[in-house]
């Protein structure tokens, strides 16, 4: 998979994640999408899919980062650089919000909520930020994946030290009278789920390197890789909206998504124009989540009364990649005038 390809994918699950929001309890929407407001939920909760693809591709990303690493040291350095860039980014939405919600919304902020929003692990000025302490859960167990699949017999050794370690402590723990609700918390901040498939992204990489990054479906022509591509990808995608029974539950991703992602990747690989439309959608990825769902609130119930949902829909992607383009030039101008200084 090329970086273009996978930014495509971020691409897809940027517009998947902002339905999935916007449309989860589509009731305010008494149409809905095909006069439909089942449908419309339904195809919401099937919507969940983006987070898996996110982390699908997180994990693909970081194998091809971490490869080039060599050690403990290096490669947590660099993981801890990737958890600081990612909360200065994050750091900056907390403070539009603030600034947005108190000021222009008159929304009253809880200085006592400021650690959870700051830290990530209680994002209650914006419920849509949940994902970015599972993201650095990610980037920290990483190099334990690294050690299990790359490394070599000491490496294993530790990450298995670790492992254990972890299983000891978390035994012990449901064994303690209050270990039971430590247990319960930490399966409220920590989803395995996605930790599985980030693990299965990067296990892709892996496995695609060992074959010396055999591009699929070589040789054949561009129509078959087309056509099967979106055979894949409309027949995952139609499975996950058959099983899609709670928005919340990524249990499904597991099996569909990387299917899906596979479908989608001989699309992108044949259709160029599609794939350079959706990698844009997928550069402005990061700050597009972080902002939308401050959009979505403030607008939910202004735009819900006056328009209809693909005009609603359409406002808020429209408007957060906007403001997620003038964030990353903003950011650009100041990286370029550090680098002349």
């Amino acid at each position: 998979m090329k970086k273009e390809e996978s930014g495509a994918l971020q691409g897809i699950a940027v517009l998947l994640m902002i339905f999935h929001h916007c449309f989860l309890y589509s009731y305010m929407f008494l149409d809905g999408f095909l006069r439909d407001p089942e449908f419309t939920s339904h195809f919401a909760r099937s919507t969940r899919i983006a987070i898996a693809i996110c982390a699908f591709v997180s994990g693909y990303g970081i194998y091809h980062v971490l490869s080039k690493r060599d050690g403990y040291r290096e490669e947590y350095k660099d993981m801890f650089r990737r958890i600081a860039r990612l909360y200065t980014r994050y750091w900056i939405a907390v403070l539009i919000t603030i600034l947005v919600d108190g000021l222009i919304f008159g929304s009253v902020i809880s200085l006592r909520e400021l650690p959870g929003n700051l830290t990530g692990f209680d994002p209650t000025y914006n419920t849509t930020w949940w994902y970015i302490r599972e993201y650095m859960f990610m980037l920290l167990i990483a190099p334990l994946i690294k050690s299990v699949l790359q490394g070599d017999s000491k490496r294993r050794r530790a990450a298995l030290i670790i492992v254990i370690s972890v299983a000891v402590v978390l035994g012990v723990l449901s064994l303690l009278p209050m270990g039971g609700g430590m247990i319960i918390f930490l399966r409220e901040y920590v989803q395995v789920i996605l930790l599985i498939i980030f693990f299965e992204g990067y296990l892709v990489a892996f496995i695609q390197d060992k074959l010396k990054g055999r591009v699929i479906l070589a040789g054949r022509k561009p129509w078959i890789m087309l056509v099967l591509g979106i055979f894949i990808t409309i027949l995952s995608y139609s499975l996950r909206y058959m099983v899609s029974f709670d928005g919340g539950d990524s249990k499904p991703d597991i099996i569909i998504a990387p299917i899906f992602i596979l479908g989608a990747v001989l699309v992108f690989r044949t259709v160029t124009p599609l794939r350079k439309v959706f990698a844009f959608l997928g550069s402005n990825l990061l700050y597009m989540w972080f902002i939308h769902g401050l959009i979505w609130k403030e607008a939910f119930v202004f735009l819900t009364s006056k328009t209809n949902p693909v005009i609603y829909y359409t406002v808020i992607v429209i408007s957060s990649l906007l403001i997620s383009m003038c964030l990353n030039a903003i950011e650009k101008a100041i990286l370029k005038k550090k680098k002349r200084a």
